[in-house]
């Protein structure tokens, strides 16, 4: 395996990506490079995959090729067909996409704007490592944040109905 990228995708009503990372046709190179990378991290777009669909703009999980590229049924998502999938194994995510590394934040660490053919940047391990830090430090903090708001919650509840 060689390499780390930056794997951007559109808001999805469905789960995506559950299993699997899909690219565009004639992304065949860019699909191959992918599933042979040590790990990537996964941007979702403020784009949706259908009219009225916003995602949330921010770097929300990690993740590993868990296979070779597999041809797929064409699916047209914005214009594009996609034909072509990597199965992906999520090793770390928020559980809520708002509270991911912003684009600006992104652009500063890669040094340009997040617009590239195939949706996937390739990171140089200083960047990747930078990044996935961040992203730790924010599934940490979500952790925190609800850990704290269960016990708030239980709190509250006891301090209104004990006797």
């Amino acid at each position: 395996m060689a390499g780390y990228y930056l794997k951007t995708h559109y808001k999805s009503v469905g789960p995506y990506p559950d299993k699997a990372v899909h690219f565009p046709e004639g992304c065949d190179q860019l699909a191959r490079e992918f599933a042979a990378c040590e790990s990537f991290l996964f941007y979702e777009t403020k784009k949706g995959d259908r009219p009225g669909l916003a995602g949330a703009g921010t770097i929300w999980g990690v993740g590993q090729p868990v296979g070779e590229v597999v041809s797929i049924a064409g699916q047209e998502v914005n214009g594009r067909i996609y034909t072509l999938a990597v199965p992906v194994r999520i090793t770390m995510a928020l559980r809520d996409r708002n509270r991911g590394i912003p684009a600006p934040r992104v652009q500063e660490i890669l040094g340009r704007p997040l617009g590239f053919t195939g949706g996937l940047w390739k990171l140089e391990p200083k960047q990747f490592f930078l990044l996935l830090r961040e992203l730790e430090e924010r599934i940490a903090r979500e952790e925190l944040l609800g850990i704290k708001l269960t016990e708030w919650k239980r709190e509250t509840a006891q301090g209104r109905f004990s006797s």
